[in-house]
């Protein structure tokens, strides 16, 4: 990871810091919607992965309470001064999504192996590109979509509905939707 990006990491945990304040402030009512004693889901793509990756630890889940993560296609999370990736620091459940048609599939399978937490999902679909979050049509993958949510609703609302689509098998779940190189879900 390089270090000119380092303080860009911290911003996606300022926007649960304006959003809060939104929410204290009642200036928009749709604020008023979040349910903050369930805690914070983060999600991120490509450099947002890093930060995903960086606010599922400790540090950062207990100060923003954070709940849950999903990692889309991360860019590398490997420090550069210890070599360490940043997976190991993971303590919050973490869904991690990529594709081999992504040239950088392989920092997400790090991630993934270097994260010890349970509960972990992985799903490296064949084909996709580095662009399959891109809500752009043709580009998207909507069910990437479909399955961040179903973490979210199992891991922030406790929802089980949402349970087989990450656990289950066969279509309409996570690993049963398109070609695998790898996928599978652990809870422990």
């Amino acid at each position: 990871m390089s270090k000119k990006w380092s303080p860009w990491y911290a911003e996606g945990l300022k926007v649960i810091d304006w959003a809060k304040n939104m929410t204290d402030a009642k200036q928009d009512p749709i604020f008023q919607l979040i349910d903050w004693e369930k805690g914070v889901g983060y999600a991120g793509h490509s450099m947002g992965g890093i930060a995903a990756v960086t606010a599922a630890n400790a540090a950062c889940t207990s100060r923003w309470n954070i709940k849950a993560v999903v990692v889309h296609h991360s860019a590398d999370c490997t420090l550069q001064d210890t070599k360490q990736n940043l997976g190991a620091y993971i303590d919050v459940p973490t869904a991690i999504f990529t594709s081999t048609g992504d040239g950088g599939w392989r920092e997400s399978d790090d991630i993934k192996n270097a994260t010890q937490f349970r509960p972990l999902a992985y799903r490296n679909l064949k084909g996709w590109s580095h662009l399959e979050p891109v809500l752009v049509p043709p580009i998207e993958n909507p069910l990437l979509a479909t399955f961040t949510a179903a973490w979210f609703k199992l891991y922030l609302s406790n929802d089980a509905s949402w349970h087989s689509a990450i656990y289950g098998t066969g279509p309409g779940t996570l690993c049963g939707e398109g070609t695998m190189v790898e996928c599978w879900a652990e809870e422990k």
